[in-house]
């Protein structure tokens, strides 16, 4: 059975470490870059 509930709960776990480990790399990015675009629209 390769669709068993437990290796599906698995696989949906280990994606959202995934995602969530991409989202904590890109908020530095993302902070900068909404940090930056107010300076220009500042000045």
């Amino acid at each position: 059975k390769p669709y068993a509930p437990e290796t599906r709960t698995e696989f949906f776990g280990q994606e959202v470490r995934a995602y969530m480990d991409i989202r904590s790399r890109l908020l530095p990015v993302r902070l900068f870059l909404s940090f930056s675009r107010h300076l220009h629209s500042g000045s």
